[in-house]
C-alpha cells in the first residue's frame, strides 16, 4: 500500500480489518479442530476433558448420575460437529445412540403426523421426527 501511496489512515483501517479477520478465522471451530489434530494425543485429551467435561458437568443428568472419572473418560469419546443451516442431524427412523449438546445456535424439530392403517378416525396420533 505504501508503494501505491495509499493514505496512511486508510492503510491503518485495512490493517485493523485484516487483523480482525485473522483472529476471527483462528477462533473458528473448524480451524480449532485442524490445530487439535496436529497436537499430541495427551494434550488433545486434556483439552477434550476440559471443554467437554464442562458441558457434561453442566447437565444435571450426568453430574448427579455418573462419577467424575467416568465423565473424564467419556470426554475422550465425544466429538464436536458443526452443522449448517437446514442440515438434518437426526431422522425419526434412524437407529442412533448419540446425545447432542447444543453449544451455539439452535435446532428445529419437525414433527409429522402419522396414522396407522388399522386406526379409525379419532384423536389418537403418533408423531415422528423428520
Amino acid at each position: 500500500m505504501r508503494s501505491r501511496s495509499i493514505n496512511q489512515q486508510l492503510q491503518t483501517r485495512v490493517m485493523k480489518y485484516l487483523d480482525h479477520m485473522i483472529h476471527k478465522q483462528l477462533e473458528s471451530p473448524q480451524k480449532g479442530q485442524e490445530i487439535l489434530k496436529r497436537m499430541s494425543k495427551k494434550i488433545r485429551d486434556d483439552i477434550y476433558k476440559d471443554f467437554f467435561g464442562k458441558i457434561l458437568l453442566s447437565s444435571k443428568m450426568f453430574k448427579f448420575n455418573f462419577s467424575e472419572p467416568f465423565i473424564k473418560e467419556l470426554t475422550t469419546q465425544m466429538k464436536e460437529i458443526i452443522c449448517r443451516p437446514g442440515e438434518t442431524i437426526f431422522s425419526f427412523n434412524e437407529a442412533d445412540n448419540r446425545i447432542f449438546f447444543i453449544n451455539k445456535g439452535e435446532v428445529e424439530l419437525f414433527l409429522e403426523k402419522l396414522h396407522k392403517k388399522d386406526e379409525q378416525k379419532d384423536d389418537t396420533y403418533s408423531y415422528g421426527c423428520l
